[in-house]
């Protein structure tokens, strides 16, 4: 009788690391829908989705190498260019504070990838955001410096660590 007793007064010690595993994590690449953001064309969605791509996550996996790229450019009938610039997009999307919203802004000011990301300045890229979102009004809260460096930081660190498995297509 103690060996069951015993398992059980352990049982909360299992279920807490399952249950981290299946919590939400923060909004990251595969976390959005491609249909419920407006970084990717309804058009291009349809396609992307009879080949099972409907998160970000999904198509950041679908374009991670060029041989990929090749394939889902061959399977969907988007162009290489197109869905390389898709990729950037969700290299974005995996820096911590950036959605599909300021992923937006950001590639709309020419910051189109985690390689220009890294190489901004903290002051120059918020007033950079702020004159961008001023001409395309997406964004309510605008980030200040700390976040912005965060985000220079963040990709800093992905680029060291190897996240970025295909050139950018933009420098």
């Amino acid at each position: 009788m103690r060996q069951p007793v015993a398992t059980l007064a352990r049982l909360p010690f299992l279920l807490v690391p399952i249950g981290l595993l299946l919590a939400a994590s923060p909004a990251r690449a595969g976390h959005y829908d491609l249909s419920s953001i407006e970084l990717v064309e309804e058009a291009a969605v349809a396609r992307l989705a009879s080949m099972k791509v409907f998160t970000t996550q999904d198509l950041w996996d679908a374009t991670r190498t060029p041989a990929k790229v090749k394939a889902t450019a061959r399977r969907s009938g988007l162009a290489q260019d197109r869905l390389r610039d898709l990729h950037d997009l969700c290299d974005l999307l995996w820096v911590d504070g950036i959605g599909p919203k300021v992923a937006r802004v950001l590639t709309t000011a020419g910051v189109k990838n985690l390689a220009a990301l890294a190489r901004q300045e903290p002051a120059a890229l918020a007033d950079l955001i702020k004159e961008t979102n001023r001409k395309v009004e997406i964004l309510g809260k605008l980030p200040d410096p700390d976040t912005t460096r965060s985000w220079i930081e963040q990709a800093k660190a992905r680029i060291k660590a190897g996240a970025r498995p295909i050139a950018p297509s933009h420098p």
